[in-house]
């Protein structure tokens, strides 16, 4: 497979075989890197575009997802890296968080850290500690893991399921449910008995209660360990009305908070995310880019289109990437020669099959 390739935004191929004999399918994907300059405007960076990564890569506010799974439903996916900021630059000890791109429309309460004063039904949260800035991140959202000392050597862990990484599941019961089953002895279990609340809510799904037990919110990438996933699939097939949850569904590859898989946005569409930029609002418009892929399959030419898939915010930075993808099947055979030529346009493509 030849690759011509002479713009600034990466392109990977990959050919993978199908159910049939004789046939294979290309996916093309490309990653676009744009910058945002103080009054919106937007503009593709060709002198530092971020690489197609064919591994999670690790930063101090999250993962910037591998681009190599082959996602392949027709959905958009909107994925953030930032840290709130309070306005005015102003301690707080909460604020919310909210984001904007088309005509979806998200939020997020962030609280100062609190912890729970007392247990059970009796006990109460207490007022949040003011901050300059919180990460919005996966281990600030709800959830969390614990170390309990069953015996004097023994060490178990207690976990939500939901997420791993973040704070403020009831370790406490979970933990004396491991002391009845393992029977310990006087003076065990052991294990943290502070239990701290998550700094980021669902401003619908508040923590109020000593039981209650939200879904975590946070809309950095999230990580294929998460359960979170699993879970808003299995909840969209009851509301559906599907017994079956299948492992190999589309839902499983999506790396982004549920409520950020969406439509394809029109053309030029407004993104606004407020609280979260040290400026206090990073506001653009979409830019209209195609990439198309002209394909060489023996003699015969044709035109790909790689439809839009994902945005990832990196507030930070004040640059975002957009992720494009598409496939198309063949005929395979012995020493077919294939060829690709990217090409950029203007314009963006709606389309929501991206199969060719």
């Amino acid at each position: 497979m030849q690759l011509i390739n002479t713009t600034s935004v990466p392109v990977s191929t990959d050919i993978v075989g199908t159910h049939r004999d004789q046939q294979r399918a290309l996916i093309l994907t490309a990653k676009a890197t744009f910058t945002i300059a103080a009054n919106g405007e937007v503009q593709l960076d060709r002198d530092s575009p971020y690489p197609l990564y064919n591994e999670d890569q690790p930063t101090e506010l999250g993962i910037q997802p591998r681009d190599n799974l082959p996602r392949l439903d027709p959905v958009f996916e909107v994925m953030l890296l930032a840290k709130a900021y309070p306005p005015l630059g102003q301690a707080v000890t909460q604020m919310k968080v909210s984001l904007r791109v088309g005509d979806d429309y998200h939020e997020i309460d962030v609280l100062g850290d609190r912890v729970w004063q007392g247990e059970g039904d009796k006990a109460k949260i207490s007022a949040p500690n003011s901050f300059e800035s919180m990460p919005l991140t996966w281990e600030h959202a709800f959830g969390g893991a614990m170390e309990v000392l069953v015996d004097r050597e023994a060490v178990l862990e207690v976990s939500s399921p939901m997420n791993t990484a973040g704070k403020g599941f009831d370790h406490i019961s979970r933990a004396r449910e491991l002391g009845d089953v393992f029977q310990c002895p006087e003076g065990y279990p052991q294990f943290e008995n502070t239990r701290f609340l998550p700094n980021l809510e669902d401003p619908t799904q508040r923590v109020m209660k000593w039981d209650d037990d939200p879904l975590p919110i946070c809309w950095a990438p999230v990580d294929h360990s998460s359960g979170l996933i699993i879970e808003r699939f299995r909840r969209s097939c009851e509301r559906r009305g599907e017994g079956h949850i299948s492992m190999v569904a589309p839902e499983m590859l999506h790396r982004a908070h549920p409520d950020w898989v969406i439509q394809v946005p029109d053309p030029g569409a407004m993104v606004r995310l407020e609280g979260a930029c040290s400026t206090g609002v990073l506001e653009f418009c979409l830019p209209e880019l195609r990439v198309v892929a002209d394909f060489k399959n023996a003699e015969a030419v044709s035109q790909l289109e790689l439809l839009p898939r994902s945005l990832l915010l990196l507030a930070e930075e004040r640059k975002f990437v957009l992720i494009y993808r598409c496939v198309t099947k063949f005929a395979y055979t012995e020493g077919l020669e294939l060829a690709a030529r990217i090409r950029l346009l203007k314009g963006w493509s709606t389309k929501m099959d991206g199969v060719h």
